[in-house]
């Protein structure tokens, strides 16, 4: 039986001992009553160890030497246009030709770092690719966009042989952790609805993935979409009544439940993109910061970005979208071929 009667809010630091019951099957064990605090496992698990604290903070000054070192020697490339110059509306069917004519299969990709900064130093873009550690420590001559190919690709990062002072690193996230990431996908997207709008400026037609498992004949056909996990969301039309979590995590209790396990699951790889934000954007990620712990509802989440657009496999066209203000990250997960990133602009082409 379940009593009505109301009791008045208690704090689990002040709650009175709690009680407790004998099991009938066994009178010497005692069943203590649920905490008045209890929550599901994902929700629950908040607080850690002091020796997980430890490990994550080692990790963390790890990390931050890493993306430094990322920072001092990868291949500045200056192009001789401004970064406000790309900020104008660009003929998106010019960009698409330039991708099609110039960077299409018989261009090979760069696969080493790169920093790309305007005519003024201002940046453009950030790529933490593969790296080849200068033997004299020091960074490499900054070359011009139009060499950016040079010595870059991964016919040529293959080619060179490691030495006692140049050794090949990656400057990106680890593989372990991109594969942990990729299982944490799988699971959301299983569990919260996708978007699977047939939009024709941004998407192919087909909204699935069609594919063949190793030693089956038959091709088997899986959804492709987007799930929008954003904290600070302008509802359309509505600009003036504040920011929203996104339907795709309001959607219902289970979905706010499987997103805040996600953010909990993933919390490495955030962490990983946050402080590679901060060491090549240090004002803007100050910016996004502040922002996002004025607008977070889940804390789970640690920053900065008070949005993310898990794209998955699904096909995209080259597009802008409204709205955009600022730099945003960028990477990829999972097991594929080709999926190259283009950037017309910069007739960038990077693996």
């Amino acid at each position: 039986m379940s009593s009505h009667a109301k009791r008045p809010p208690i704090s689990p630091k002040a709650s009175p001992p709690k009680a407790s019951k004998r099991s009938k099957r066994n009178p010497e064990f005692t069943i203590p009553t649920p905490a008045p605090d209890a929550a599901p496992r994902s929700i629950r698990r908040t607080n850690r160890s002091r020796a997980e604290e430890k490990i994550i903070e080692k990790e963390e000054q790890l990390l931050y030497k890493l993306a430094q070192k990322y920072k001092e020697q990868a291949q500045v490339i200056r192009a001789p246009f401004t970064r406000r110059s790309l900020q104008k509306n660009a003929d998106v069917a010019h960009l698409q030709e330039i991708c099609n004519k110039e960077l299409g299969p018989d261009r090979a990709a760069q696969h080493l770092s790169a920093q790309v900064i305007d005519r003024k130093g201002e940046p453009i873009l950030f790529y933490f690719g593969y790296r080849i550690t200068p033997e004299d420590g020091k960074a490499p001559p900054e070359i011009k966009l139009k060499d950016q190919y040079l010595n870059r690709t991964k016919a040529y990062f293959d080619s060179v042989e490691e030495t006692k002072n140049a050794k090949k690193v990656f400057d990106g996230i680890h593989h372990k952790k991109m594969e942990s990431y990729h299982v944490q996908v799988q699971d959301l997207v299983s569990a919260v609805p996708l978007h699977s709008r047939k939009d024709p400026t941004r998407h192919e037609d087909m909204n699935s993935i069609e594919y063949t498992v190793e030693g089956e004949d038959a091709p088997k056909t899986e959804d492709a979409g987007v799930v929008h996990g954003v904290q600070g969301w302008i509802q359309q039309g509505q600009k003036k009544k504040g920011l929203y979590l996104s339907g795709d995590i309001s959607y219902s209790s289970s979905s706010v439940t499987n997103f805040i396990h996600y953010f909990l699951a993933t919390r490495s790889v955030a962490r990983a993109l946050a402080i590679m934000f901060e060491t090549v954007f240090p004002d803007i990620y100050a910016q996004y910061q502040e922002a996002f712990e004025a607008g977070v509802w889940l804390t789970q989440d640690p920053g900065p970005f008070l949005g993310r657009a898990i794209i998955y496999k699904l096909q995209g066209k080259l597009h802008k979208d409204r709205n955009d203000v600022g730099p945003s990250a960028s990477f990829p997960a999972g097991y594929f071929t080709g999926g190259e990133m283009l950037f017309p602009q910069l007739g960038a082409k990077f693996t």
